[in-house]
């Protein structure tokens, strides 16, 4: 699907791949299809004018031990790597205490690295390896990034999402048909912007199950 992708427009590319791993992928996802994943990333990485990052999603006893094998593709391959921290959902918060990993400890595993500077609204704080290759931690829990989170999502049935921890959301299909659809919109964005301030306070709040593979996360 790359030269689709390209041709309409896509720049970056973000790829879930959280071991690298064959026992380990299946063990997280229930499929093998890592090397169908490989094959991918393989792809993307030489479209030059897209920006690749492999998020990880950090998880004690299971591929936490994996962290400089992520981080060491930065050195050969021109990719970014994320590693993000777990999230507590409202299904499992007991399993979550036990696999969470803080993004303190993660970069703790990784020796020197130089901070990079990044604007306010990022999500992803980044650092240089020592080799020139670029790694960002994601710390929702233990460095959240709330109050100055710009990020919106769009389901793809059509619904605005504010938040991963926000209920619900606001049914853009519907309002297509609206004459003033672009006003209402921007209105309700700027509502949004408003709204995002109070969910900061959320920051440790289990996050919907559904949430995070239908929404996003």
């Amino acid at each position: 699907m790359a030269d689709g992708l390209e041709a309409a427009g896509i720049r970056r590319v973000n790829i879930s791949l959280d071991s690298l791993r064959a026992d380990t992928y299946r063990l997280i996802t229930g499929k093998d299809a890592l090397p169908a994943v490989r094959r991918g990333i393989e792809v993307a990485v030489r479209r030059q004018r897209w920006h690749v990052c492999l998020n990880v999603v950090v998880m004690r006893g299971i591929n936490q031990m994996e962290l400089p094998a992520f981080a060491d593709l930065t050195r050969h391959l021109p990719l970014e790597v994320r590693f993000i921290e777990l999230m507590p959902l409202q299904d499992n918060v007991v399993r979550w205490q036990q696999l969470f990993v803080a993004s303190r400890e993660s970069r703790a595993m990784l020796g020197e690295m130089e901070p990079l500077p990044g604007d306010g609204a990022a999500a992803s704080r980044r650092y240089r390896l020592p080799h020139g290759g670029i790694i960002g931690f994601i710390s929702p829990v233990s460095e959240p990034f709330c109050a100055s989170c710009t990020r919106l999502r769009v389901t793809a049935g059509g619904m605005l999402v504010p938040c991963l921890r926000a209920p619900g959301g606001i049914d853009l299909r519907s309002a297509m048909p609206r004459p003033d659809f672009d006003e209402w919109l921007a209105e309700i964005c700027a509502q949004i912007g408003q709204e995002k301030l109070a969910l900061a306070g959320l920051k440790r709040h289990p996050v919907p199950a559904e949430a995070m593979s239908y929404i996003g996360g």
